[in-house]
């Protein structure tokens, strides 16, 4: 390990830090590692992010996360309404606040569990229950009437509901086992939950709804979207190459979708073909909201947060999984202990060197040196052996240089 990084170029990346003048998906400190599978905005600076046990909250446009009480200790879904209006659900109650969460008031859900919520304004919301009920509320949750789904019997999740109206409604129900192995059912309701009929099934499982119009609707899931662009009478399924937790749409043909390894495409012929985008960090993404037309946010395992101000578009798109330029990522976990993985593109087959270095420049450990085929990377690294402190990772590819800090806490 003879080589050195100068100490120059050490002291000029040592400010390191995000500016919202990049693009593409940048990396936010969420202050959590817990998996986050809720997450929903009522402006461009405030938000709500959720694990299965915390409720965590941002009024900064997500620069910083804080803690908010919530009176359970197992959450399964949220949404707020506004500024100050949000809701909890938990296994029995909901739990509703008018004070942006400073305080909580609760609600029984009947004897039954609560698994996903919609709520259509202040007043009519639905709770999808594991007793494949739906539970309608029409005085902002104060009290809940039972509307059950008429279903084939067999084990299942409640994966989704979303009303597109006051009325108008659907729900999504994945069987696990016979007499309906893996498959996906979705539910329309045009009686405010009154009744409900059976519209589409599909092998596999749908995790997530979304509505940009009245009459166009989307499903995701494993492998898959769904379409109907007659108000839920037909679907379509569309084969993508993602697992799915995720889909939102600003259009009837701009959407998004977001899954498994930190993967995030975008569509804008209503799902016709998707494009790749490029993210910093390969842990599953489980949430993924809108906040306007460039304003987007994600998150996942390990309590990543992504947020873009560019709709996630760097300056060069990536098509076919290919990246057109060469691209090296912040490493996550950082700060890190006692490893991280590093990721990084490179458009071209050729020879790249990826090394790490103390703050003396000295050279501690070399993760790539060689020849490398075109393609988005990750490489582990891993600082066992190392004292704490701050190190710096440089990328060389071609006539590419680029170098970025990390911190290593014992």
């Amino acid at each position: 390990m003879g080589s050195h990084l100068t100490f120059g170029l050490v002291i000029g990346l040592a400010t390191y830090n995000v500016t919202w003048g990049q693009t593409g998906w940048v990396m936010l400190n969420s202050g959590t590692t817990e998996q986050l599978h809720a997450l929903h905005f009522v402006n461009e600076d405030t938000g709500y992010v959720s694990s299965s046990t915390q409720v965590r909250k941002t009024t900064d446009g997500g620069l910083n996360w804080v803690p908010i009480s919530v009176p359970t200790p197992r959450i399964n879904d949220i949404q707020f309404l506004d500024a100050s209006t949000g809701y909890v659900l938990d296994n029995a109650f909901i739990h509703k606040t008018t004070d942006g969460g400073a305080s909580w008031t609760s609600y029984v859900l009947a004897g039954t569990c609560g698994i996903r919520m919609h709520f259509v304004n202040l007043l009519i919301g639905f709770v999808g229950a594991c007793s494949a009920g739906v539970y309608r509320t029409t005085n902002g949750g104060v009290s809940w009437q039972n509307a059950p789904i008429p279903f084939v019997a067999g084990r299942f999740e409640f994966g989704a509901i979303r009303f597109t109206t006051e009325t108008t409604g659907f729900a999504v129900l994945n069987f696990e086992n016979e007499p309906n192995p893996s498959n996906a059912m979705i539910y329309r309701t045009q009686s405010r939950g009154k009744e409900w009929s059976h519209v589409h099934a599909s092998p596999g499982s749908l995790r997530s709804l979304s509505f940009p119009a009245s009459d166009t609707g989307y499903a995701a899931g494993y492998n898959k979207v769904v379409r109907t662009t007659d108000g839920g009478g037909h679907w379509n399924v569309i084969a993508v190459n993602a697992n799915v937790n995720d889909v939102y749409f600003t259009s009837t043909r701009v959407g998004y979708i977001a899954g498994w390894q930190g993967r995030i495409l975008r569509t804008t012929d209503g799902g016709g073909s998707w494009e790749l985008q490029t993210t910093p960090a390969m842990l599953d993404l489980h949430a993924i909201f809108f906040v306007n037309d460039s304003v987007r946010y994600a998150a996942g395992s390990g309590g990543i947060i992504l947020k873009t101000r560019t709709g996630g578009t760097t300056a060069v798109l990536e098509r076919d999984g290919i990246p057109h330029s060469v691209v090296l990522h912040q490493n996550y976990p950082n700060p890190f202990n006692p490893s991280t993985t590093i990721r990084f593109e490179v458009s071209r087959s050729g020879f790249v060197s990826l090394k790490v270095y103390n703050l003396l420049g000295q050279e501690v450990a070399t993760l790539v040196d060689g020849i490398q085929d075109s393609g988005f990377k990750a490489v582990e690294f891993d600082g066992s052996n190392l004292p704490s402190g701050v190190y710096f990772y440089q990328l060389k590819a071609g006539h590419f240089v680029q170098t970025k800090k990390m911190l290593l806490i014992r």
